[in-house]
């Protein structure tokens, strides 16, 4: 196994956080399939994904009060 590239399903998904937030929201793979998605019940809306992304993440490590949310005085990195 290659060092840094796991995720939680790894090697069965992508390491890449957008191809896992796309899954979240269509429950579909990249080309549309299946045209219903997978268990479509389960789909997440934007809100939540990007919560499980940004101050979940950082809950799930115990680092809360340091990073997980645009916040004065918190770490972040952020992309535009």
């Amino acid at each position: 196994m290659l060092l840094g590239l796991v995720s939680s399903d790894w090697p069965v998904v992508s390491i890449d956080s957008r191809l896992g937030m796309h899954t979240a929201l269509t429950r579909q793979m990249l080309g549309g399939q299946p045209p219903q998605g997978f268990i479509p019940e389960q789909r997440l809306i934007l809100d939540a994904i990007l919560d499980t992304y940004t101050r979940g993440s950082a809950v799930a490590e115990f680092a809360e009060m340091e990073k997980g949310t645009l916040t004065v005085g918190m770490l972040a990195d952020v992309i535009v």
